[in-house]
């Protein structure tokens, strides 16, 4: 259920192909941060160029709630 505390955005970069290694070490930077400190992330999607393929890299991600 949203509220006014809970938002979303997308992002669209043309032409912008990220480094595998880079965006995994970036996911395990967000997967650890405390909520009181930066929010909470509850889903996050993504399909992205990878740098050096022509192959694209799909990324879901949902916080577990209990």
């Amino acid at each position: 259920m949203h509220n006014r505390h809970v938002g979303s955005f997308s992002l669209l970069r043309p032409g912008m192909a990220v480094a595998p290694l880079l965006f995994a070490r970036w996911m395990r930077k967000v997967a650890s941060a405390k909520p009181e400190e930066v929010g909470t992330l509850y889903r996050s999607k993504a399909v992205l160029a990878q740098s050096g393929s022509s192959q694209k890299m799909a990324f879901h991600a949902v916080q577990v709630r209990t």
